[in-house]
């Protein structure tokens, strides 16, 4: 896990995308007492990057589809009292798992939602989660990467996607790809 944790948080690829990350939450007006839930948290390698900014009052909820994370989580962050821990199966409702829909000011979900084998609605789901005038900040590869499909692409959740029309041969659904990818295809509830 350490390895893996050092991969997300540095590898060459996924450390501008966590710098934009990092440049969105400085961004916003009230960083003390933000309510954020970041989906598929795992290693931590975008809550490290984003944790620094937040301000003592905030609360950030740590989710992953498994706890097998939460323990090394706990320790890597035990200097941010803010951080809680819950399972969150994003594929699932998330108020039948015990969250407050309307409830977060931000939601992020960082290279976790490809995963999924229905993304408008796993969407659907994330957005459920936002408080009135909340943003959801998605941060998602767009093209096939040969390197990630040798790393991943070995694990059977890289291949979980089912919603063919969206999604036809990848996991990634690339911005303005055509009729069968175009991000207007992601039906109700989300609409850009």
């Amino acid at each position: 896990p350490a390895t893996l944790a050092r991969l997300y948080q540095h590898a060459p690829t996924f450390a501008p995308m966590h710098r934009l990350l990092d440049e969105t939450i400085r961004r916003l007006p009230h960083k003390h007492g933000l309510r954020i839930l970041e989906i598929g948290a795992g290693t931590g390698g975008t809550s490290a990057w984003l944790l620094p900014h937040l301000g003592e009052n905030c609360e950030y909820v740590f989710t992953d589809v498994s706890a097998h994370f939460f323990d090394a989580a706990r320790q890597r962050f035990a200097a941010y009292p803010c951080l809680q821990f819950r399972k969150l199966d994003i594929e699932q409702p998330p108020q039948t798992q015990g969250f407050e829909a309307g409830r977060y000011d931000l939601v992020v979900a960082s290279n976790v939602l490809h995963a999924t084998r229905d993304l408008a609605a796993t969407v659907g789901h994330a957005r459920s989660l936002l408080a009135p005038g909340g943003q959801l900040l998605l941060v998602e590869g767009t093209a096939p990467r040969r390197w990630i499909d040798l790393i991943f692409g070995l694990l059977e959740g890289w291949w979980a996607f089912a919603d063919h029309a969206l999604r036809p041969y990848y996991p990634c659904c690339p911005p303005n790809a055509g009729r069968n990818c175009s991000p207007h295809r992601i039906s109700t509830p989300w609409q850009p």
